[in-house]
């Protein structure tokens, strides 16, 4: 099994533009559910190209780079429900309370908006 996981996926929605609230329920919108969908099928075949197995029950680390497509300000921890939900959905890890998320910059690339994740296990630290 590989050590470390890379993944590039398209740049996140935030969760005021994945959501929408009914009667006090927090409800995954269609944006939300097509960021989702993609972003997972493209963490599943890294997974399978790089050789990763899911990580049952141990700490593991993602490494976020951002790169926003223009400069406007974002606040890069408002994406994190919604990626490590897909991390989980994908299978990287079984849970994802697992995930230790640490956001490590963030710049603009116009031509090539996207999120660079390196994953690896607690552990291999």
């Amino acid at each position: 099994m590989t050590k470390e996981l890379f993944i590039t996926i398209p740049v996140p929605i935030t969760e005021n533009h994945a959501f929408f609230y009914r009667k006090g329920m927090k409800i995954l919108n269609k944006r939300g559910k097509e960021w989702m969908k993609n972003a997972e099928d493209s963490m599943r075949v890294a997974m399978e190209e790089q050789g990763w197995q899911t990580v049952n029950n141990e700490k593991v680390i993602v490494e976020l780079w951002h790169y926003w497509p223009d400069k406007r300000v974002r606040d890069c921890s408002n994406s994190l429900k919604l990626l490590c939900d897909s991390i989980q959905n994908a299978g990287i890890v079984n849970n994802d309370r697992w995930l230790l998320c640490r956001q490590q910059d963030f710049s603009v690339d116009r031509e090539n908006p996207r999120l660079e994740m390196r994953i690896r296990r607690f552990n291999n630290e």
